[in-house]
């Protein structure tokens, strides 16, 4: 159905998978299949300097949209990626898109906690009162059984 009201009039939306293989990118020669170290090392710096760089060049590409305002967005464990981002685009002196950049917004955010993003020393994924939140956010059991479930369990985040 037609929205003549439509958020899209009044924006544009670049989106970018990164780093590599999240989300839809990939890395050959592994393919979509590729294990998660198929495409190198990455970390949370590393990932926002070459962002950083990708937005830059994508600016100088595309002058046309050097006028308009710029929101970096995301959700789960963008509220790592979008904050190193933003610092790592302000601290740049000759960064094109830094006067551009209006702010930012993260959605159901992880916030680098081992309790709500996993153990990364062990690499054991997701601790088990994210995995008790995300699962009682979606309706995996019921609010009779999250409420009995929370009301017997002490966590530092509570």
């Amino acid at each position: 159905m037609y929205n003549e009201n439509a958020w899209t009039k009044a924006a544009n939306v670049l989106i970018i998978n990164s780093p590599p293989p999240v989300g839809f990118s990939y890395c050959t020669p592994d393919g979509p299949s590729g294990d998660a170290n198929s495409c190198g090392t990455w970390n949370d710096s590393k990932t926002a300097y070459h962002n950083s760089l990708y937005l830059e060049n994508w600016m100088a590409e595309y002058p046309e949209y050097q006028t308009h305002d710029i929101y970096i967005i995301g959700e789960s464990y963008a509220g790592i990626y979008v904050p190193t981002l933003v610092r790592e685009i302000l601290k740049n002196e000759t960064s094109v898109i830094k006067n551009q950049l209006k702010g930012m917004a993260i959605g159901d955010g992880c916030v680098g906690t081992d309790v709500l993003c996993g153990d990364d020393k062990n690499d054991t994924g997701p601790g088990p009162y994210f995995m008790l939140k995300f699962f009682g956010g979606h309706g995996q059991f019921s609010d009779k059984l999250y409420d009995q479930i929370m009301s017997n369990t002490t966590c530092p985040m509570d």
